[in-house]
């Protein structure tokens, strides 16, 4: 696993859309060289997340990789957190169990997050 800020890809609050990641244009870079990509968006508070899973063409290597909007800095290109995740092995079955477990918890988190955020 390897995380950094994404100089690559930042997230724009007012458009709800994290740029160079969820555009048109963004989703044929990432099919020219991975197949089998699967997006999906969560949040947990006001932090919006974005998940892709992905082949790369080339190796058959499984990657997984996560955008987190920190909705902390105003320039738009150094707000968001990047993750990468590689598999053991590039296993497809103990990186998509993995993923599936994360993406579980941050739903959870949410939840907890929202609910203790609601008056009694």
């Amino acid at each position: 696993m390897f995380g950094k800020i994404s100089l690559n890809v930042g997230y724009d609050l007012k458009e709800d859309i994290f740029i160079n990641a969820e555009e048109p244009y963004s989703n044929s870079k990432f099919t020219s060289f991975f197949h089998d990509v699967h997006y999906e968006r969560l949040r947990v508070g006001v932090h919006e997340i974005l998940l892709i899973k992905m082949t790369d063409k080339k190796s058959k290597a499984r990657a997984y990789t996560m955008y987190i909007a920190t909705n902390i800095a105003t320039n738009i290109a150094t707000n968001v957190i990047y993750i990468a995740y590689r598999p053991a092995k590039n296993s497809k079955n103990i990186g998509d169990f993995y993923w599936k477990k994360l993406m579980t918890e941050i739903k959870t988190s949410n939840k907890v997050i929202m609910n203790s955020a609601s008056p009694n």
